[in-house]
């Protein structure tokens, strides 16, 4: 079950993850230092186990986080919501080919892969843009923010990445209890959980698909089998060591985004470890649904065409009820 701040989050995540094909598991140049409740780790080393925080993540989730954490007026809050709506809007026309032929291929229960890539149009041109995207929005953000706010934002992101470390992300969640209960009991070592299971970004694609116990092990051992490789001609110490290095590039980024000089290009990751966009989002599906019954293939599909329901209007733990039906997670 999910969390009420997974709740609040999952629809952003969702977005990301079909915004452009880029999926939750998009391409380290698109992504941006997460403090959401993300839990994407698909393009890490296939042994790291870094935590939510230990690489960046989507393309908005650090104004979404300002929107949610901090206490914000209403001009700036204004400012940041323009800015995070400027993200993902671009080449709408391949993004809903994309998903038709995405939901097609779940519903017949074979995904050509090829064919739905194809669909992405231009990748280097695309990923290109969706960077200077991201870097304009963040850039607009550090200018938004006052110092103070600046120092709260990053202190907020460098405590969960201290939580949520290699131990953080060691045991799955147990049931959840009462609303206002106390916290069930941890969940078993080794349960599905993160970035291949029903807490990470797949999680969002299947929950509430009702699975079976044989489906969820023939999914978690799909999704592992469909693991990306490492960089081709490097061995996993010189893969840690590139990770090592993001991480760095992350802290040091953090660092700058508290000072009056900041440049967003110091929280991207460097261009070099691009892989195809979409490429592991079309990867980790095509092995989901030969698992799938048809209804629960029709339920993905039908969800990957209508896309998430996002809230109209975010206002976290300083701006009360959001509009609609949705309630903020309490402040932490």
């Amino acid at each position: 079950m999910f969390t009420r701040t997974q709740k609040f989050f999952a629809p952003l995540t969702f977005a990301l993850a079909l915004a452009l094909g880029g999926c939750a598991s998009a391409s380290p140049d698109e992504e941006v230092a997460s403090a959401s409740e993300a839990s994407q780790e698909a393009q890490a080393a296939p042994h790291e186990r870094g935590g939510k925080f230990g690489r960046h993540h989507g393309g908005g989730e650090l104004l979404v986080t300002a929107l949610h954490e901090l206490d914000l007026t209403d001009a700036q809050r204004k400012t940041i919501e323009g800015a995070l709506s400027t993200l993902g809007d671009a080449h709408e026309a391949d993004r809903k080919a994309f998903h038709k032929a995405l939901a097609d291929g779940v519903r017949a229960g074979k995904i050509d892969e090829a064919a739905v890539k194809a669909k992405l149009g231009d990748g280097e041109k695309i990923a290109n843009e969706r960077r200077a995207a991201v870097a304009k929005a963040l850039n607009t953000l550090h200018a938004t923010l006052t110092p103070a706010q600046r120092a709260e934002l990053v202190a907020h992101v460098e405590e969960r990445m201290a939580k949520h470390g290699p131990e953080g992300m060691k045991h799955a969640r147990g049931p959840r209890g009462p609303e206002d209960g106390e916290r069930g009991p941890r969940g078993p070592e080794g349960a599905m959980r993160g970035p291949r299971g029903e807490h990470g970004p797949m999680g969002f694609f299947l929950h509430g698909l009702d699975l079976r116990d044989e489906q969820r092990a023939q999914i978690k051992s799909a999704l592992e089998a469909s693991r990306p490789e490492k960089p081709e001609g490097m061995d996993r110490e010189a893969w840690a060591k590139k990770h090592e290095e993001m991480r760095t590039r992350m802290k040091a980024g953090l660092d700058a985004f508290r000072s009056e000089k900041f440049d967003a290009e110091a929280l991207l990751p460097s261009k070099e470890m691009r892989p195809e966009m979409g490429d592991h989002l079309v990867k980790a599906l095509s092995a989901i649904v030969p698992v799938l019954d048809a209804e629960q293939r029709s339920t993905l599909a039908q969800r990957i065409e209508e896309g998430p329901q996002m809230p109209p209007h975010f206002r976290g733990k300083h701006g009360g009820r959001e509009h609609g039906e949705t309630q903020a997670p309490p402040s932490r």
